[in-house]
């Protein structure tokens, strides 16, 4: 009995590993360089379709990184909230945000260019948290459309990253009359 419990914990082991194996592989050069820009990040990075069953469902990259500053210091709090309570807000168009947050998306943005082929996916979205002991984690997220993001931040989109580059065409010898 004791062995089949030995047995049935090394393959759950074992299941969980392949899982987390599989599900992380492709964002892991980008968690990298993201962490070797922002140490101690702790850089999330998925990418998927969530509710992926549905047809309106549209393929999204997800970063979530920690910062040392309070990216939501300074923006509009909704009503009848108290700003310690408060702990998650979006970034609208119409929001004047700290320079460092902007820094942060410009850069996220580019590492992932980078890293990371975006021509897979139709939606960015970026969290930015500022983890606080004993209390809320303070986080901005932005939601956006690939196109939007490249044109807000004048980012050209990369070639996919490991792409052979495409060969020249040929063209036939010049003959001479």
């Amino acid at each position: 009995m004791v062995v089949i419990m030995f047995l049935f914990a090394i393959a759950m082991i074992s299941l969980m590993y392949m899982y987390w194996e599989l599900h992380t592989r492709p964002f892991r050069p980008l968690q990298i360089a993201i962490n070797a820009r922002y140490p101690n990040s702790m850089p999330r990075v998925i990418g998927g379709k969530h509710k992926s069953h549905q047809p309106d469902s549209k393929p999204t990259l997800r970063m979530v990184i920690a910062v040392d500053f309070d990216p939501t210091d300074g923006l509009p709090r909704p009503p009848g909230t108290k700003p310690e309570d408060e702990d998650r807000l979006t970034l609208t168009d119409t929001m004047q945000v700290d320079p460092r947050v902007e820094e942060a998306y410009k850069t996220l943005l580019q590492l992932a260019n980078e890293n990371t082929d975006l021509s897979q996916y139709q939606v960015i979205e970026i969290f930015l948290e500022q983890r606080r002991p004993e209390k809320r984690s303070r986080t901005l997220f932005s939601t956006r459309p690939l196109q939007e993001w490249l044109t807000k931040y004048s980012v050209q989109l990369a070639a996919s990253p490991g792409a052979q580059p495409a060969a020249p065409e040929a063209t036939a010898p010049a003959v001479k009359p």
